[in-house]
């Protein structure tokens, strides 16, 4: 009787084991894995929750954008733009800069250069402005012409600089500029009256 009971407690204990390794440990692991899913699809909708927080927050600045600055907006990005009206202001901020010579031209926009060759911009709502200037300059002088550009009334972005040195210590500078405005295609600003954005 007690050789049959102790080969029943060895059976049973077997048993055990064997349910242990081939059920319960696959179980552990396989409840362990959905954790960590789920604790990373936490994190990641934690994330998401920010993300949208964030969004609404800037969609609130958006909505809470004044009339006056969304005329000012249509100013800084014109529907339309004066190309003569650029080269004056260009030519008053190199008079600004105490720039005795210089040279100031237009280049055309991409609008037109576009009907000509297969080059494509890469934002299509805009329409991009050339212009160029040269002068012969100081390093100091050059700094403050450049600081003036900054402060300027349109969005000038330098294309190309060339900056050379000649004999008489003084900078060639050739620089060539870039200004946009919106195209015909681009959703335009309503303002229904101007008189009352003063």
């Amino acid at each position: 009787m007690n050789r049959i009971s102790l080969i029943t407690q060895a059976s049973m204990i077997l048993i055990a084991v064997a349910i242990g390794f081939l059920y319960i440990k696959p179980k552990v692991t396989t409840i362990r894995l959905m954790q960590d899913v789920t604790s990373s699809y936490q994190v990641e909708t934690d994330n998401v929750s920010e993300v949208n927080a964030k969004l609404k927050t800037k969609v609130a600045e958006i909505d809470a954008i004044s009339p006056q600055n969304i005329l000012a907006l249509s100013k800084f990005m014109p529907d339309q733009l004066d190309e003569i009206v650029v080269l004056k202001d260009i030519t008053h901020i190199m008079q600004a800069g105490s720039v005795k010579e210089y040279d100031v031209s237009y280049g055309g926009n991409n609008a037109i250069k576009a009907s000509n060759s297969s080059e494509a911009d890469v934002n299509k709502n805009l329409i991009k402005h050339y212009f160029g200037v040269s002068f012969q300059t100081d390093y100091r002088q050059f700094k403050k012409v450049l600081s003036l550009f900054e402060v300027n009334n349109y969005v000038f972005q330098i294309e190309n600089l060339t900056l050379t040195s000649n004999e008489d210590s003084l900078l060639t500078v050739d620089i060539d500029f870039v200004t946009y405005s919106r195209s015909a295609s681009t959703e335009k600003l309503v303002i229904n009256d101007p008189l009352t954005l003063q």
